[in-house]
């Protein structure tokens, strides 16, 4: 251990304090096995403090939220990973199938009405929900049944609302409440935690044309609420932006954007200083042209004479170096913070092959499989379905409830599809993966799949017709079988 000129001049006068203060600090030391839980000078100013999620959240994710979607308003890149991230999660819609063919046929057409708003269909409403839990960290979805009146097959609509509409400020920790209920920003559990109810207001907090006497939140019970947010924490209540990691940098980067267009509009201009002997009242004197008005900007071709005791030096601006590279790199920054690949937030494809960027999507895809399984299908499609099934049993068009729900997401697009083809085909040959599987992993079913398989060759057969497509006639490699299998019509009969 070393001793510093304090602990050498304490030594000096008082070796009994030195000797106590040495022991002390090597004791403190011990106690400190891990270096990021050293209390020396370098870590001395980091205050950790062991809050829960919710008390973390409580007063911070309000502000983290708006400046997240004034980020996504207002910069290019937040914007755009808004959009990446929701089309990545999303694709073109998480697609749900049953057991039931009745209850198949009448939620293929429920998926055009189901929103209540009537602007999406069950696949918009999907992407709807993911980009607003990337941007604001939550959604919610609300039950509507509709009146027999309506007209509707199945009378159930969704509403998808922001996280604005939780009224986060109604908190209720009274241990002597109602059946011992409480409430944690705008959510209220019973004894058992589970979630009772939710406090939504009755408009939107912030809207332009609200009449705030009429702005109040009221309970709705848990079961016409579904919330939507990414659990990180046990216990955690709210979800959280996931631009929260990056809110400060993107603001940072802005403001460098703004003032390097600032600079190079300078450096794009000749700017002068005159600098004039005082005549004595402080005033200075005033160069003016034959129309007696001031010199205060240049003009192409002007020549200006200055007044006698006049003098002039021009600005001569340098350009910074490295603006490239310092923005490059806050924006691999910025995509590390919320998830995303560089080249997907700043769209710049220069830096990359089609090796590493294959390899650079293995991450990033493990990680929105997550965000597509437990958010998606697990949070907000099983819940919807489960609300549907309800329904459409109630108003007496299913016999019942108990068919198995199965779902599928959209394959991810490729960047060589001839390669991932020639992947595919290999699993089914080893069995690695069946030929439902991967007609599901497309977000297809595979039932609905083999039927239009089915009738497309019935209709090749009457029509007389062989194509080089057609696998019961033709090999993989192009030349024609030699014993044709039973034609579709023969093998029906």
């Amino acid at each position: 251990m070393t001793r510093n000129l304090l602990d050498k001049a304490i030594g000096y006068l008082a070796p009994r304090t030195a000797l106590r203060r040495v022991q002390a600090r090597a004791a403190l030391e011990l106690l400190s096995a891990y270096e990021g839980a050293s209390r020396d000078r370098r870590l001395a100013n980091w205050q950790a403090r062991g809050t829960s999620a919710n008390a973390a959240n409580q007063n911070d994710f309000v502000v983290l939220r708006d400046r997240a979607f004034d980020l996504v308003r207002n910069s290019p890149y937040a914007g755009r990973g808004a959009s990446m991230f929701a089309g990545h999660a999303v694709g073109t819609g998480i697609t749900r199938r049953t057991s039931d063919v009745k209850a198949n046929e009448l939620f293929k057409n429920w998926v055009e009405y189901c929103d209540a708003d009537g602007r999406h269909d069950w696949y918009g409403l999907q992407r709807l929900i993911a980009r607003s839990v990337f941007v604001g960290g939550e959604a919610l979805i609300r039950k509507r049944i509709r009146r027999v009146t309506d007209g509707f097959e199945v009378p159930l609509q969704l509403q998808v609302l922001e996280g604005h509409f939780l009224d986060h400020q109604r908190i209720s920790l009274d241990p002597k409440s109602p059946k011992g209920n409480y409430i944690i920003q705008g959510i209220e559990f019973d004894s058992l935690g589970r979630r009772a109810a939710y406090y939504l207001w009755n408009q939107h907090p912030g809207e332009m044309l609200q009449i705030r006497s009429t702005l109040e939140s009221r309970r709705v019970p848990a079961d016409e609420v579904i919330h939507v947010y990414v659990v990180d924490r046990p216990g955690q209540v709210r979800g959280v932006t996931h631009l929260a990691p990056v809110v400060a940098d993107f603001k940072h980067l802005s403001d460098y954007e703004d003032a390097t267009i600032i600079r190079k509009k300078v450096e794009a201009c000749i700017a002068a200083v005159i600098r004039q002997p005082d005549d004595g009242d402080g005033a200075g004197i005033k160069s003016k042209g034959p129309d007696g008005k001031i010199f205060e900007e240049f003009s192409p071709g002007m020549v200006a004479r200055l007044n006698l005791g006049e003098d002039i030096s021009f600005l001569d601006p340098r350009p910074s170096a490295g603006e490239k590279e310092f923005k490059t790199g806050k924006l691999r920054d910025l995509a590390i913070g919320t998830g995303l690949m560089y080249e997907q937030l700043s769209g710049d494809l220069s830096l990359v092959n089609y090796s590493s960027y294959c390899a650079g999507q293995i991450d990033f895809r493990t990680v929105m499989d997550q965000f597509r399984w437990f958010t998606m299908v697990f949070g907000a499609c099983q819940p919807m379905s489960k609300w549907f099934m309800e329904t459409a049993f109630l108003a007496g068009k299913i016999g019942e409830m108990k068919a198995v729900v199965e779902y599928g997401v959209t394959l991810y697009k490729s960047v060589d599809p001839e390669k991932d083809a020639t992947a595919d085909l290999l699993e089914l040959r080893i069995g690695g993966k069946t030929w439902p599987q991967l007609v599901a992993e497309r977000g297809l079913d595979p039932k609905a799949q083999l039927d239009e398989m089915k009738e497309h060759a019935k209709s090749l057969d009457k029509a007389g017709l062989i194509l080089d497509s057609d696998p019961r006639n033709t090999a993989r490699n192009g030349a024609a079988r030699a014993t044709a299998p039973a034609t579709t019509q023969e093998a029906t009969q």
